[in-house]
């Protein structure tokens, strides 16, 4: 009988706890708050960082665990709007991770194959399902929705699509959301306009490939136009009288970074090397140091290497490894420009032409002219590595005067990556500079005012003992 009451009890204890997710899920989050910070953050002017993005993906991948987390049954209960706003951010949030997955891209149809494009690929998580972004957009929200402005709220990350907006699309606001950004995407002159002396219509071609839409909402393109217009300007004109012509479809990324493809990627692994030192312990500090060197040689920026050093160990050690990192770098790159690769660099300084008197300069001067270089950002810290190894200065000068002349700048920035807090703010930029960072641009400017007089005035004295006054 006790067995029998003690097995009755174990199977009751089981069926409770697995109903106790039932009663704790917590309603979906129809303001899409998470999704919406995310947006303000990392999108301007509807371009994205994807470099910043790739960098901390974590509140984007938790906005697509949410949306994957919502049952059919419980979006079936939901207003039409809130469904409709939900599908729209869907879409959107899954066409950035799609970029994410193989950033850096020039442009979103370069993923894929031929027959299995981008929009083709099962990533989308609904119900339950593994979906792609066609089977998102054309089975279920043209399919059930019949709202033509939203193909100005899909973005599909190209230039030539609508804006991506900078903030989460919700329920209780998508109609005049989605009149904001009809009018926005209207509103841009490359890819829509009017040229009333050949009453043309120059539209983007959202309005041929999905022109269909647009007729089963208004009878046609022209009508639909029609009614927007009207509806801002009663005396607008008549569009029906006005042919249609189409515009070209940028296809390159909608990439808000002002850095090559090439770059983001190096800002985006420089991240992620810096992840990993963070897990290493007490080896950490060799790993940046030895990250360092290598970045050095292979002509990779040191600045978010610095700032990541502030980060992760603080001013004093911080500085203390970016110091022997930095100068050990640049000793390497001077040995290989003296010994081992001479005539590519002499090619390299030709579009150089502030180096032209850098050789001259430091025979006369020696460390002086090392120290001022490095003091001022005219000269590109890793090139000037290798361009100092064509010169004729000591080894042991240019180590010492290389290694003062860092110190300053090297201190500013680990000091300001020690203000940051972690490693996925460096990914955002945009910061108010500092009294320090102007401080340092100043002694920058003054030092490269007086390099500038130094070589130019041995320039002259150069000149002039070679070729002599003539005689009358």
């Amino acid at each position: 009988m006790n067995l029998r009451l003690l097995k009755a009890t174990i199977v009751l204890a089981l069926v409770l706890l697995n109903a106790i997710p039932l009663f704790a899920a917590e309603p979906f989050d129809h303001s899409h708050s998470r999704f919406d910070r995310l947006l303000r953050t990392r999108v301007k002017d509807g371009l994205v960082d994807y470099a910043a993005l790739k960098a901390a993906p974590a509140d984007l991948d938790a906005c697509l665990d949410a949306q994957a987390a919502v049952t059919e049954a419980d979006f079936r209960t939901w207003k039409e709007s809130d469904r409709l706003a939900f599908l729209i951010n869907l879409y959107n949030a899954q066409t950035l991770r799609l970029i994410l997955d193989h950033y850096p891209v020039r442009s979103i149809k370069n993923i894929g194959t031929v027959l299995r494009g981008p929009w083709k690929q099962p990533v989308v998580r609904l119900f339950g399902q593994s979906l792609t972004l066609n089977d998102l957009e054309h089975g279920i929200i043209r399919k059930d929705f019949h709202e033509p402005a939203v193909h100005f709220a899909l973005v599909c990350a190209a230039k030539g699509c609508p804006p991506l907006r900078e903030e989460a699309y919700v329920g209780s606001r998508l109609e005049a959301q989605l009149n904001d950004q009809t009018r926005r995407f209207l509103d841009e002159r490359k890819k829509n306009s009017i040229d009333f002396e050949n009453k043309t219509l120059r539209l983007s071609p959202i309005f041929k490939w999905y022109a269909a839409d647009f007729e089963k909402a208004s009878g046609s393109v022209h009508a639909w136009l029609q009614r927007l217009f009207t509806s801002q300007n009663p005396q607008s004109v008549r569009v029906a009288e006005f042919k249609i012509e189409y515009t070209d479809y940028d296809w390159s990324l909608n990439n808000r970074a002002s850095k090559s493809p090439d770059q983001s990627a190096n800002h985006g692994f420089i991240l992620r090397t810096l992840d990993h030192i963070d897990q290493l312990g007490r080896w950490g500090g060799a790993a940046l140091i030895a990250t360092y060197v290598i970045a050095c040689i292979i002509f990779i920026p040191g600045s978010i290497l610095t700032l990541g050093a502030g980060v992760l160990f603080g001013v004093v050690w911080g500085s203390i490894y970016v110091s022997i990192g930095s100068t050990l770098g640049a000793t390497c790159s001077f040995l290989i420009g003296r010994h081992l690769a001479r005539d590519w660099v002499a090619r390299k300084l030709e579009h150089y032409p502030q180096f032209n008197l850098i050789d001259r300069a430091v025979a006369r001067e020696g460390w002086k002219i090392v120290l001022l270089a490095r003091l001022s950002p005219l000269f590109p810290f890793n090139l000037l590595n290798y361009a100092l190894g064509l010169t004729r200065i000591p080894l042991s000068h240019y180590i010492l005067a290389s290694w003062i002349g860092m110190i300053p700048g090297t201190v500013m920035y680990v000091y300001l990556g020690s203000l940051v807090g972690s490693l996925a703010s460096l990914g955002q930029g945009g910061h108010q500079r500092t009294t320090a960072e102007w401080t340092l641009y100043g002694v920058g400017l003054l030092a490269t005012v007086v390099v500038t007089i130094y070589v130019t005035r041995i320039a002259k004295k150069a000149l002039s003992e070679r070729v002599p006054t003539a005689e009358v």
